[in-house]
């Protein structure tokens, strides 16, 4: 297993990320789509646990806030 992280929007490990994301809180949880993919997008780090085989497996992101402090969520495993 292995953890990787990014800033980037644009890249496939946020993508791998927003489609865990999308399953397990949209579509499993019905959480709205507006509510999961929020303003907070481009300000997050995004986690992705990837297993040996390079498949994602899990994900998380954390959000810097003042003084320091980080907002951990969307933690998912599908």
């Amino acid at each position: 297993m292995k953890v990787v992280q990014t800033k980037d929007t644009m890249s496939n490990i946020y993508l791998d990320s927003v489609r865990i994301r999308h399953q397990v809180f949209v579509v499993e949880q019905g959480v709205p789509l507006a509510r999961e993919i929020d303003k907070d997008e481009a300000h997050c780090i995004h986690f992705v646990l990837y297993s040996e085989n390079k498949e994602p497996q899990g994900t998380g992101r954390l959000l810097p806030l003042e003084n320091e402090k980080m907002k951990l969520y969307g933690m998912a495993i599908p």
